[in-house]
């Protein structure tokens, strides 16, 4: 299972949100979610995506969004899933 380790700069403390969506934006599963300060360079922990939604079930091949949601705004990246 592929991992991913990140860093984030938070200017403003609060909820830090890391989730993978579907085409249709639908939230697919939920890999992270805490409450982080203010700072520079956080570490997030080491996260695991086995391909699964939030039921355990696998999801189809196609691709998805990473999504970086804190408080002062949202980053993401597309992955491809491959079965």
């Amino acid at each position: 299972t592929p991992t991913l380790t990140t860093t984030v700069d938070l200017p403003v403390g609060g909820d830090v949100r890391l989730g993978i969506y579907n085409a249709a934006g639908e939230l697919v599963r939920r890999l992270s979610g805490q409450s982080l300060p203010p700072g520079q360079r956080q570490a997030l922990p080491s996260l695991a995506w086995d391909g699964a939604n939030e039921l355990g079930q696998p999801v189809a091949s196609g691709m998805y969004r990473l999504v970086l949601t804190t408080p002062s705004g949202k980053a993401q990246i597309g992955i491809a899933r491959i079965r």
